[in-house]
C-alpha cells in the first residue's frame, strides 16, 4: 500500500530541476491516507523503518537509474533514519543497491535530521563519514528546528544544508526571518556547503532567494 512521490528540487539561479526528494506515502485500504509523520514515527519505534527504508532506497535507486538516462546530473535525495544508520549491515545494503542498479554514488544524497545527528557526535560511530567516503552527499535536513548546533557543520561531512520552511512562511514580511535565512546562506557558502530552502511556494520568495544567492529551493 506504500508508494513514493518525488518532489522537485529546483536550482534558483537557472530554474533547472536539480533533483528530487523521495517522499513515502501510505494509502491504507483500512485506514485511508495515513500521514507520514504518523506512521514513520511508529515505524521507527517498532523497528519496521529498517525494512521500509531498505525498500525506499532500492526503489528510489531504480527510478534514479531511469532518470539518469535522460539527465546524468539529476540527484535523488533520500531520507534515512537513525534507526537505519545504527544497523551493522546498513552500509553493505547501500553499497549492494548501488552496485545492482549501476548508480553513480554522486547522484545520491542522504538526508539526515539534526535530531538524528545527535547520536553520532561522540566520535564513536564513523558511519556518516563512511557514507561520505562512498561518494554519497549528505544533507542536514530541517535546519533551525532541532538543536541547530553549528558543530555539525564543522565536525561532520555535510554537503548541503536544508533551511526549514518555518523561516520561509513569513520571510517576505518578517525582517528577522529574512536576516536568519540570508546569514545561514552566507555562512554555509563560506564553509563550502550548498543551501536548500524548503517550503518555497511564492514567486516573490524565489526572487528574494535568488537575490541573496541561494542555491536550491523546493516546495512544501
Amino acid at each position: 500500500e506504500m508508494f513514493l512521490n518525488f518532489q522537485p528540487i529546483i536550482s534558483v539561479q537557472n530554474g533547472d530541476i536539480h533533483g528530487f526528494e523521495v517522499l513515502i506515502r501510505w494509502e491504507s485500504e483500512e485506514l485511508g491516507f495515513v500521514p507520514p509523520f504518523t506512521f514513520v514515527q511508529v515505524a521507527e519505534e517498532t523497528g519496521a523503518i529498517v525494512e521500509i527504508g531498505t525498500w525506499i532506497f532500492e526503489t528510489a535507486c531504480r527510478y534514479l537509474k531511469k532518470m539518469n538516462e535522460y539527465n546524468k546530473d539529476i540527484i535523488m535525495s533520500i531520507n534515512v533514519s537513525a534507526v537505519q544508520l545504527k544497523k551493522s549491515d546498513f552500509l553493505d545494503k547501500v553499497a549492494r543497491t548501488i552496485d545492482v542498479f549501476g548508480i553513480n554514488p554522486a547522484n545520491i544524497q542522504v538526508e539526515l535530521t539534526e535530531t538524528c545527528l545527535v547520536d553520532f557526535m561522540d566520535g564513536n560511530d564513523k558511519v556518516i563519514q563512511k557514507i561520505a567516503d562512498m561518494g554519497i552527499a549528505i544533507a542536514l535536513d530541517d535546519f533551525g528546528t532541532g538543536y541547530s548546533s553549528l558543530n555539525y557543520l564543522t565536525k561532520l561531512p555535510i554537503d548541503a544544508l536544508k533551511i526549514d520552511r518555518s523561516f520561509v512562511i513569513d520571510m517576505i514580511e518578517n525582517h528577522k526571518s529574512r536576516w536568519i535565512v540570508e546569514n545561514i546562506i552566507q555562512l554555509s557558502h563560506k564553509l563550502g556547503i550548498e543551501v536548500v530552502v524548503e517550503g518555497v511556494e511564492l514567486e516573490e520568495q524565489v526572487d528574494y532567494l535568488k537575490s541573496i544567492l541561494c542555491d536550491i529551493v523546493q516546495g512544501y
